[in-house]
């Protein structure tokens, strides 16, 4: 029934005056400067983004449908990390696209380093199971300060 177009993780979307979405800075990867101290699995940093999905109805439907969209972030071990951002939207005969975006999100996990996982899940409202439909990977690096040796040299 739908389509998925676009599904990405950004800095900001601005949709302009004629509905045409606009992705601002999409996020491939995060480098974090981070201490000798280890970081929790679990931490989060702040750092406002958010993502854009874009659908399409490829079928005529005779009666409005209504969906809920789901997008979760698993760490690089496949554990969840708990963030979940929720929508529904219709799907109807006045349009063949449906957006959904949200660049209010302040914060990103990233206590571990390595690929993190962001998945997209449809259903049908009213419906128990989630479908996959997409994953965007972002890669979080920790970049830990240069140590100074006593003369001066730093220590490769």
């Amino acid at each position: 029934m739908l389509k998925l177009l676009i599904f990405a993780p950004c800095e900001k979307v601005i949709i302009g005056e004629g509905g045409q979405s606009s992705v601002i800075g999409v996020i491939e990867m995060i480098r974090l400067q981070v201490t000798d101290e280890p970081i929790p699995s679990d931490a989060l940093i702040p750092f406002r983004w958010g993502f854009l999905t874009l659908w399409n109805r490829g079928e005529s439907v005779e009666e409005p449908i209504k969906y809920q969209e789901q997008v979760r972030i698993f760490r690089p071990d496949e554990t969840d990390t708990g963030f979940q951002a929720d929508a529904e939207f219709e799907v109807n005969m006045n349009f063949k696209n449906f957006r959904q975006h949200n660049d209010n999100i302040p914060v990103f996990p990233a206590g571990m380093e390595g690929r993190y996982e962001l998945r997209l899940f449809l259903r049908r409202a009213g419906e128990e199971a989630w479908e996959e439909h997409g994953r965007f990977p972002v890669i979080i690096e920790h970049i830990k300060p240069n140590k100074e040796k006593q003369d001066g040299q730093q220590e490769s």
